[in-house]
């Protein structure tokens, strides 16, 4: 019911009264000077504070001759001049053939960064990810995204703003806790690939339209070629035996390194591994398909994922049996075989130890936790390892992965040649340049 108010039009005065009078009803009242702008009313709720709701509305038929309407806001919030201010706005648009509630519908259901990436987060394809993994992601979002543009519609991402929030990260001045800086060119790599990975996902299920985060020229990926050999690596062991006996380096930390350099496993691996995984009479573990990377990549690429089998040295062995005796005999399946140190941490951080070591065994900073993936597959591609089995031993999904192995493989195997023939024929040589060091490095291993 349409009610148009005294004198052709709304004052202040009348709308003050008309803002405090119960109705018992639905009703519309003209506003009087613009065509289609009403003041609604409906009965208010119970215990309201108001004696009715009210809000201004345009009304307006299109070309079909439909009847459309378009809420402007709270009568009580908005004041009568800026109602009209709105309204002749959007009847402007709505001349010139626009639609201004069609276009509000569609501007809402359009998702903001922080939108998306919640949506992102509960999804199975970041929830199956290594909780190390998910970690990472979470704090390079909070630390990077979240106050720069995780606000921002991301449809209304552009190249330019792209590139600004790139350039935002490049400059950062901000110190993490390990003291690094956080940002840089090895951040936005990282943080580019998430955030095109998370809009790539969105775009499947029709939440957005394009992906804002592809294409930009990132810098390389870096390729390690360090590898430790000869008595560095037995410095290695060494390192940790004396610093475990010193009281420098704990002795769950110090069996964590001793499984990762003797079996090349990945660091998540060792950190994430449970007693329902090891099977020392069979000096094996032996990790569900879906619980390892591997496993994961091939599930989400369609291919059947496998169990990770890790064979264990005596070292290894020793190391697992050690913290057997340090969780009892019979611990929790589901129990982690290298727990956290601190309460409030998830799993065992590693790095601090792992640098502690790696001073202590007097190699070089770029020798990483994870150059002992890298040196046990040279080690057994040079023995003649295939690439099938490399892959078996690197928990790989995919034989092309291990192919440069081999390739480093023929490499050593060609200088070696080299070097035997200058020798068989009296010629002067110069030392490897990958030889070990030298060094007369004793293995103290009690039952290994």
């Amino acid at each position: 019911m349409v009610h148009i108010a005294e004198r052709g039009m709304l004052t202040a005065a009348l709308l003050k009264r008309l803002l405090n009078e119960r109705v018992n009803r639905e009703s519309f009242i003209a506003e009087g000077t613009i065509k289609g702008l009403f003041l609604l009313r409906r009965p208010a709720v119970r215990n309201a504070r108001h004696a009715n709701r009210a809000c201004w509305v345009l009304r307006w038929s299109d070309n079909g001759k439909r009847r459309k309407k378009l809420i402007i806001g709270d009568a009580r919030t908005i004041p009568l001049d800026a109602a009209r201010k709105a309204a002749q706005t959007h009847s402007a648009k709505i001349v010139q053939g626009g639609d201004p509630a069609e276009e509000r519908r569609e501007r809402r259901s359009r998702k903001t960064v922080g939108e998306i990436w919640d949506a992102y987060c509960a999804n199975p394809q970041f929830t199956s990810k290594a909780a190390s993994t998910r970690y990472n992601d979470a704090n390079r979002y909070r630390l990077h995204v979240a106050d720069r543009i995780g606000t921002k519609l991301i449809d209304e991402l552009d190249l330019q703003a792209v590139e600004r929030f790139i350039a935002a990260i490049r400059n950062e001045r901000r110190i993490g806790k390990r003291g690094r800086k956080l940002g840089g060119d090895g951040a936005i790599k990282k943080i580019i690939r998430l955030l095109a990975a998370m809009t790539s996902w969105a775009i499947k299920r029709k939440m957005v339209k394009g992906n804002p985060f592809s294409g930009h020229v990132l810098r390389a990926d870096g390729l390690r070629t360090e590898i430790v050999e000869g008595t560095d690596y037995l410095a290695i062991f060494a390192a940790i035996d004396d610093l475990e006996e010193n009281g420098r380096l704990p002795a769950v930390k110090a069996n964590a390194l001793r499984l990762i350099w003797a079996t090349g496993a990945r660091r998540s691996e060792v950190t994430s591994l449970r007693w329902r995984h090891v099977r020392l009479d069979l000096g094996r573990v032996i990790i569900p398909p879906l619980e390892h990377k591997g496993g994961r990549v091939a599930a989400r690429q369609g291919r059947e994922a496998i169990a990770r089998v890790i064979d264990l040295p005596d070292i290894a062995v020793e190391a697992i049996a050690a913290q057997l005796r340090a969780a009892g005999t019979s611990p929790a399946p589901n129990a982690l075989v290298f727990p956290p140190m601190l309460e409030q941490s998830e799993q065992l951080e590693l790095s601090r130890a792992w640098r502690t070591a790696r001073k202590a065994a007097g190699l070089s900073d770029k020798i990483v936790m994870h150059t002992a993936r890298h040196s046990i597959a040279t080690a057994g591609a040079i023995a003649g390892m295939t690439n099938t089995q490399l892959a078996a031993v690197l928990g790989h999904s995919q034989t092309h992965t291990t192919e440069r192995y081999a390739a480093i493989a023929r490499s050593r195997q060609q200088r070696l040649g080299r070097l035997a023939f200058s020798a068989a024929v009296g010629l002067h040589t110069e030392a490897c340049p990958n030889r070990p060091s030298g060094r007369n490095v004793m293995l103290r291993r009690k039952n290994y």
